[in-house]
Protein backbone atom coordinates (compact mmCIF):
# COMPACT_ATOMS: atom_id res chain seq x y z
CA UNK A 1 0.00 0.00 0.00
CA UNK A 2 1.36 3.37 -0.78
CA UNK A 3 -0.01 7.01 -0.85
CA UNK A 4 -0.92 6.74 -4.64
CA UNK A 5 -2.92 4.64 -3.98
CA UNK A 6 -5.06 6.19 -0.99
CA UNK A 7 -4.78 9.24 -3.42
CA UNK A 8 -6.05 7.52 -6.00
CA UNK A 9 -9.09 5.79 -4.20
CA UNK A 10 -10.01 9.63 -2.67
CA UNK A 11 -10.03 11.21 -6.50
CA UNK A 12 -12.45 8.34 -7.45
CA UNK A 13 -14.87 8.96 -4.35
CA UNK A 14 -14.54 13.14 -5.41
CA UNK A 15 -15.06 12.71 -9.02
CA UNK A 16 -16.96 9.58 -9.43
CA UNK A 17 -15.35 7.70 -12.60
CA UNK A 18 -11.96 6.43 -13.50
CA UNK A 19 -11.34 8.61 -17.01
CA UNK A 20 -11.99 11.83 -14.80
CA UNK A 21 -9.36 10.85 -12.29
CA UNK A 22 -7.03 9.52 -14.79
CA UNK A 23 -6.96 13.29 -16.69
CA UNK A 24 -6.91 14.86 -12.87
CA UNK A 25 -3.97 13.02 -12.12
CA UNK A 26 -2.24 13.08 -15.56
CA UNK A 27 -1.56 9.68 -15.50
CA UNK A 28 -3.48 6.69 -18.06
CA UNK A 29 -7.20 4.77 -16.80
CA UNK A 30 -5.25 1.91 -16.98
CA UNK A 31 -3.09 2.99 -14.17
CA UNK A 32 -5.44 3.95 -12.24
CA UNK A 33 -6.94 0.50 -12.27
CA UNK A 34 -3.94 -1.00 -11.53
CA UNK A 35 -3.56 0.87 -8.41
CA UNK A 36 -6.95 0.03 -7.28
CA UNK A 37 -6.19 -3.21 -8.22
CA UNK A 38 -3.25 -3.44 -6.35
CA UNK A 39 -4.53 -1.98 -3.32
CA UNK A 40 -7.32 -4.57 -3.51
CA UNK A 41 -4.90 -7.33 -3.21
CA UNK A 42 -3.04 -5.60 -0.39
CA UNK A 43 -5.93 -5.49 1.83
CA UNK A 44 -7.79 -9.12 0.34
CA UNK A 45 -10.99 -7.30 -0.05
CA UNK A 46 -12.86 -5.68 -3.26
CA UNK A 47 -13.18 -1.67 -2.51
CA UNK A 48 -15.95 -1.33 -5.57
CA UNK A 49 -18.60 -3.18 -7.09
CA UNK A 50 -18.21 -3.97 -10.26
CA UNK A 51 -21.03 -2.78 -12.25
CA UNK A 52 -21.57 -1.02 -15.62
CA UNK A 53 -22.68 2.36 -14.24
CA UNK A 54 -20.84 4.74 -12.03
CA UNK A 55 -18.26 2.75 -9.50
CA UNK A 56 -19.80 2.44 -6.09
CA UNK A 57 -17.90 1.95 -3.10
CA UNK A 58 -17.90 -1.92 -0.96
CA UNK A 59 -18.16 -1.50 2.74
CA UNK A 60 -14.86 -2.00 3.14
CA UNK A 61 -13.94 1.21 0.18
CA UNK A 62 -16.31 3.10 2.43
CA UNK A 63 -14.37 2.86 5.50
CA UNK A 64 -10.92 3.34 3.68
CA UNK A 65 -12.20 6.18 1.73
CA UNK A 66 -12.20 8.03 5.57
CA UNK A 67 -8.50 6.84 5.41
CA UNK A 68 -7.75 8.01 2.19
CA UNK A 69 -8.93 11.54 2.59
CA UNK A 70 -6.80 11.81 6.14
CA UNK A 71 -4.14 10.79 4.11
CA UNK A 72 -4.18 13.35 1.01
CA UNK A 73 -5.03 16.01 4.03
CA UNK A 74 -1.81 14.88 5.98
CA UNK A 75 0.37 14.95 2.97
CA UNK A 76 -0.89 18.23 2.40
CA UNK A 77 -0.14 19.45 6.06
CA UNK A 78 3.23 17.77 6.16
CA UNK A 79 4.37 19.21 2.57
CA UNK A 80 3.02 23.36 3.85
CA UNK A 81 4.97 22.66 6.88
CA UNK A 82 7.87 21.64 5.86
CA UNK A 83 8.03 24.30 3.02
CA UNK A 84 7.86 21.98 0.27
CA UNK A 85 6.52 22.54 -2.75
CA UNK A 86 2.99 21.39 -3.74
CA UNK A 87 3.49 19.15 -6.76
CA UNK A 88 1.12 20.57 -9.23
CA UNK A 89 0.46 18.24 -11.67
CA UNK A 90 -2.50 16.28 -13.47
CA UNK A 91 -5.24 18.51 -14.86
CA UNK A 92 -7.13 21.83 -13.94
CA UNK A 93 -10.55 22.57 -15.78
CA UNK A 94 -10.82 26.90 -15.78
CA UNK A 95 -13.69 28.71 -16.55
CA UNK A 96 -13.24 32.16 -17.67
CA UNK A 97 -15.22 35.11 -19.15
CA UNK A 98 -14.65 36.68 -21.66
CA UNK A 99 -13.30 39.45 -20.64
CA UNK A 100 -10.53 38.03 -18.86
CA UNK A 101 -10.21 36.22 -22.18
CA UNK A 102 -9.81 39.25 -24.25
CA UNK A 103 -7.10 41.00 -21.83
CA UNK A 104 -4.57 38.71 -18.94
CA UNK A 105 -5.59 35.69 -19.52
CA UNK A 106 -2.33 34.89 -21.90
CA UNK A 107 -0.04 36.51 -19.00
CA UNK A 108 -1.77 34.31 -16.58
CA UNK A 109 -1.63 31.26 -18.55
CA UNK A 110 2.30 31.97 -19.27
CA UNK A 111 3.20 32.54 -15.54
CA UNK A 112 1.03 29.18 -14.57
CA UNK A 113 3.20 26.77 -17.42
CA UNK A 114 6.17 28.88 -16.18
CA UNK A 115 5.40 28.34 -12.70
CA UNK A 116 3.97 24.29 -12.98
CA UNK A 117 4.75 22.68 -16.29
CA UNK A 118 3.78 19.42 -14.72
CA UNK A 119 -0.06 20.77 -15.26
CA UNK A 120 -2.35 20.52 -17.73
CA UNK A 121 -5.24 23.54 -18.05
CA UNK A 122 -8.38 22.69 -20.25
CA UNK A 123 -10.22 26.25 -20.68
CA UNK A 124 -13.99 26.74 -20.88
CA UNK A 125 -15.46 30.28 -21.96
CA UNK A 126 -19.00 30.52 -21.19
CA UNK A 127 -21.03 33.14 -18.83
CA UNK A 128 -21.90 33.37 -15.53
CA UNK A 129 -24.32 31.73 -14.62
CA UNK A 130 -23.49 28.42 -16.84
CA UNK A 131 -19.92 28.61 -15.19
CA UNK A 132 -21.48 28.82 -11.14
CA UNK A 133 -23.51 25.45 -12.19
CA UNK A 134 -20.66 23.59 -13.39
CA UNK A 135 -18.51 24.57 -10.65
CA UNK A 136 -21.36 23.52 -8.12
CA UNK A 137 -21.09 20.02 -10.38
CA UNK A 138 -17.91 19.63 -10.19
CA UNK A 139 -17.67 20.65 -14.02
CA UNK A 140 -14.95 23.23 -13.35
CA UNK A 141 -12.59 23.70 -10.56
CA UNK A 142 -11.63 27.07 -10.80
CA UNK A 143 -13.77 29.94 -12.68
CA UNK A 144 -12.81 33.22 -13.00
CA UNK A 145 -16.05 35.46 -13.34
CA UNK A 146 -18.17 39.03 -12.56
CA UNK A 147 -19.76 38.44 -9.27
CA UNK A 148 -21.48 38.22 -6.88
CA UNK A 149 -20.54 34.63 -6.46
CA UNK A 150 -23.42 34.00 -4.31
CA UNK A 151 -22.75 30.31 -3.54
CA UNK A 152 -22.29 29.03 -0.21
CA UNK A 153 -19.47 26.61 0.61
CA UNK A 154 -17.71 28.98 -1.87
CA UNK A 155 -13.94 30.52 -1.65
CA UNK A 156 -12.91 33.55 -3.86
CA UNK A 157 -9.69 35.69 -4.89
CA UNK A 158 -11.20 39.14 -5.66
CA UNK A 159 -9.73 40.38 -8.74
CA UNK A 160 -10.40 43.69 -9.47
CA UNK A 161 -12.95 45.69 -10.83
CA UNK A 162 -14.00 46.73 -14.39
CA UNK A 163 -15.79 49.90 -15.34
CA UNK A 164 -18.87 49.81 -17.94
CA UNK A 165 -20.19 52.72 -19.98
CA UNK A 166 -23.30 52.92 -22.29
CA UNK A 167 -20.89 53.11 -25.94
CA UNK A 168 -21.91 54.59 -28.81
CA UNK A 169 -20.51 54.75 -32.81
CA UNK A 170 -19.72 58.34 -33.39
CA UNK A 171 -21.99 57.87 -36.86
CA UNK A 172 -24.48 57.77 -35.01
CA UNK A 173 -23.97 61.79 -34.29
CA UNK A 174 -25.64 61.36 -30.42
CA UNK A 175 -25.29 64.81 -28.97
CA UNK A 176 -22.85 65.44 -26.16
CA UNK A 177 -25.07 65.38 -23.35
CA UNK A 178 -26.07 63.59 -20.47
CA UNK A 179 -28.54 60.65 -21.23
CA UNK A 180 -31.33 59.36 -18.85
CA UNK A 181 -32.11 55.94 -18.55
CA UNK A 182 -34.99 56.57 -20.69
CA UNK A 183 -33.07 58.61 -23.51
CA UNK A 184 -31.21 55.19 -23.40
CA UNK A 185 -34.19 53.23 -23.86
CA UNK A 186 -35.08 54.55 -27.08
CA UNK A 187 -32.44 53.80 -28.67
CA UNK A 188 -30.90 50.46 -30.67
CA UNK A 189 -29.46 48.19 -28.19
CA UNK A 190 -27.26 45.28 -28.06
CA UNK A 191 -26.09 42.94 -25.45
CA UNK A 192 -25.21 39.46 -24.32
CA UNK A 193 -27.70 36.61 -23.18
CA UNK A 194 -30.13 36.87 -20.40
CA UNK A 195 -27.55 34.44 -18.89
CA UNK A 196 -24.52 36.92 -18.50
CA UNK A 197 -24.04 39.26 -15.81
CA UNK A 198 -23.73 41.81 -18.59
CA UNK A 199 -27.69 41.39 -19.00
CA UNK A 200 -28.87 41.41 -15.32
CA UNK A 201 -26.81 44.86 -14.42
CA UNK A 202 -28.34 46.49 -17.58
CA UNK A 203 -31.84 45.63 -16.73
CA UNK A 204 -30.76 47.05 -13.33
CA UNK A 205 -29.65 49.82 -14.57
CA UNK A 206 -32.68 50.67 -16.22
CA UNK A 207 -35.16 50.06 -13.39
CA UNK A 208 -32.37 52.21 -11.13
CA UNK A 209 -32.80 55.03 -13.40
CA UNK A 210 -36.90 54.30 -13.21
CA UNK A 211 -37.24 53.04 -16.81
CA UNK A 212 -38.38 50.28 -18.92
CA UNK A 213 -35.58 48.19 -20.17
CA UNK A 214 -36.65 47.82 -23.98
CA UNK A 215 -36.25 45.61 -26.13
CA UNK A 216 -32.67 44.18 -26.63
CA UNK A 217 -30.64 41.88 -29.72
CA UNK A 218 -28.82 39.83 -27.92
CA UNK A 219 -25.82 38.54 -29.26
CA UNK A 220 -23.08 36.13 -27.13
CA UNK A 221 -20.05 37.60 -28.11
CA UNK A 222 -18.82 40.55 -26.52
CA UNK A 223 -15.81 40.82 -29.80
CA UNK A 224 -19.02 40.30 -32.21
CA UNK A 225 -20.63 43.17 -29.84
CA UNK A 226 -17.74 45.41 -29.50
CA UNK A 227 -17.81 44.92 -33.52
CA UNK A 228 -21.88 45.51 -34.13
CA UNK A 229 -21.46 48.64 -31.51
CA UNK A 230 -18.35 50.12 -34.02
CA UNK A 231 -20.53 49.90 -36.96
CA UNK A 232 -23.24 52.02 -35.67
CA UNK A 233 -26.02 49.30 -35.37
CA UNK A 234 -26.76 50.13 -31.91
CA UNK A 235 -25.59 51.22 -28.77
CA UNK A 236 -24.19 48.44 -26.36
CA UNK A 237 -22.96 48.80 -22.08
CA UNK A 238 -19.40 47.47 -22.40
CA UNK A 239 -16.33 48.13 -20.88
CA UNK A 240 -14.76 51.40 -22.46
CA UNK A 241 -11.00 50.48 -22.55
CA UNK A 242 -11.76 46.87 -24.05
CA UNK A 243 -13.39 47.85 -26.73
CA UNK A 244 -11.37 50.27 -27.87
CA UNK A 245 -8.36 47.54 -27.96
CA UNK A 246 -11.36 45.55 -30.24
CA UNK A 247 -12.08 48.51 -32.58
CA UNK A 248 -11.35 51.63 -33.71
CA UNK A 249 -10.81 54.22 -30.73
CA UNK A 250 -11.95 57.51 -33.31
CA UNK A 251 -15.25 55.36 -34.22
CA UNK A 252 -16.90 54.94 -30.89
CA UNK A 253 -17.62 56.88 -27.93
CA UNK A 254 -18.34 56.61 -23.92
CA UNK A 255 -22.19 58.23 -23.01
CA UNK A 256 -22.02 60.55 -19.84
CA UNK A 257 -25.23 58.80 -17.86
CA UNK A 258 -27.40 58.93 -15.29
CA UNK A 259 -27.33 56.76 -12.71
CA UNK A 260 -24.19 56.35 -13.25
CA UNK A 261 -22.77 52.85 -13.58
CA UNK A 262 -21.12 50.88 -10.69
CA UNK A 263 -17.70 48.88 -11.72
CA UNK A 264 -18.21 45.21 -11.79
CA UNK A 265 -15.61 43.20 -9.50
CA UNK A 266 -14.60 39.81 -10.72
CA UNK A 267 -13.54 37.20 -8.75
CA UNK A 268 -11.67 33.55 -8.71
CA UNK A 269 -14.28 31.39 -7.61
CA UNK A 270 -13.76 27.41 -6.32
CA UNK A 271 -15.18 25.25 -3.41
CA UNK A 272 -13.94 25.13 -0.30
CA UNK A 273 -12.73 21.72 0.66
CA UNK A 274 -9.89 20.34 2.61
CA UNK A 275 -7.88 19.74 0.16
CA UNK A 276 -8.41 22.73 -1.89
CA UNK A 277 -4.24 23.66 -1.64
CA UNK A 278 -3.59 23.23 -5.32
CA UNK A 279 -6.08 25.58 -6.55
CA UNK A 280 -6.50 27.70 -4.31
CA UNK A 281 -2.32 28.28 -5.14
CA UNK A 282 -3.91 28.83 -8.89
CA UNK A 283 -6.41 31.46 -7.64
CA UNK A 284 -3.68 33.33 -5.42
CA UNK A 285 -1.63 33.16 -9.42
CA UNK A 286 -4.48 34.51 -10.66
CA UNK A 287 -4.95 37.52 -8.68
CA UNK A 288 -1.23 38.17 -8.97
CA UNK A 289 -1.67 38.02 -12.65
CA UNK A 290 -4.82 40.12 -13.07
CA UNK A 291 -4.38 43.73 -14.79
CA UNK A 292 -8.08 45.14 -12.97
CA UNK A 293 -7.51 47.59 -10.37
CA UNK A 294 -8.17 46.89 -6.49
CA UNK A 295 -7.52 43.82 -4.83
CA UNK A 296 -8.21 43.20 -1.22
CA UNK A 297 -9.11 39.67 0.69
CA UNK A 298 -10.44 35.92 0.40
CA UNK A 299 -13.87 35.34 1.27
CA UNK A 300 -15.94 32.10 2.25
CA UNK A 301 -19.81 31.52 2.29
CA UNK A 302 -20.91 29.36 5.22
CA UNK A 303 -22.49 26.44 3.96
CA UNK A 304 -26.54 26.16 4.28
Amino acid sequence: MNLKQLETLYWIGRLGNFRAVAEHLNTTQSNVSMRILRFEEYLGERLFHRTLGMPRLTQKGRAMMDIAERAVELSLDIRRVSGIPMPLTGTVKLGVSEIIALTWLPKFMTRLQGAFPGLTVTLDMDFTDSMRRKLENGDLDLILVPGPIGLPGIRTEYLGSVAYRWIAARSLRLPQRCFSASDIARLSIITLPRTSILHAVAEKWFKDGNARAPRVYACNSLSLVSTLVGSGLGISLLPYDIVTGLVNRRRVKALDTMPAMVPIKYYAAYVASKDDTIIQTIAKLARRASTLPNRPEITILPRK
